[in-house]
């Protein structure tokens, strides 16, 4: 089933304009909410706490070594970055064939952290969108479901 408001995307999520249009965002539900953890992510010795949505349909990689992309909003990551960052840029194409780039850095660290559980990310990729990812503010941050695969395999470097 694939409701109208997923149509312009391949992706389970609608992250921003940067991928779609705005009136395209996801909308949260309980499962969602089950879903949500929250994430704290280093960058030059600083460090920034977030609300994240793990998103099992998210897909995105990027181009080089083929590792998970994990999308952020800029607001909730600008006060990370110094401008002095390693940008790079991450294709994706949408269902009705539109092209575009997101921005891509590669963190120092991120520890996802739900109940009791804690995992640590070396060098993550994080990809940048200038919108909010969910229309409530609820969550910040789009995590890949296969962080955990790519740091087992130490393709991080």
């Amino acid at each position: 089933f694939f409701s109208s408001r997923r149509r312009h995307t391949r992706f389970k999520c609608d992250w921003s304009s940067d991928v779609c249009s705005s009136d395209l965002l996801y909308t949260e539900t309980d499962q969602n909410r089950q879903r949500i953890c929250e994430v704290s992510l280093w960058q030059c010795g600083k460090n920034r706490k977030v609300k994240a949505l793990y998103d099992t349909g998210n897909r995105l990689r990027e181009p080089y070594k083929k590792r998970p992309v994990n999308i952020i909003e800029y607001e909730a990551a600008k006060e990370l970055l110094d401008g002095k960052e390693n940008v790079f840029l991450i294709p994706y194409r949408t269902v009705s064939g539109s092209g575009e780039m997101l921005r891509g850095i590669v963190f120092d660290r991120m520890i996802v952290s739900k109940g009791r559980k804690t995992e640590i990310y070396e060098h993550p990729v994080i990809a940048l969108t200038g919108e909010r990812v969910i229309s409530d503010g609820s969550y910040q941050m789009i995590l890949h479901p296969d962080n955990r695969k790519n740091q087992e395999e130490k393709d991080y470097v």
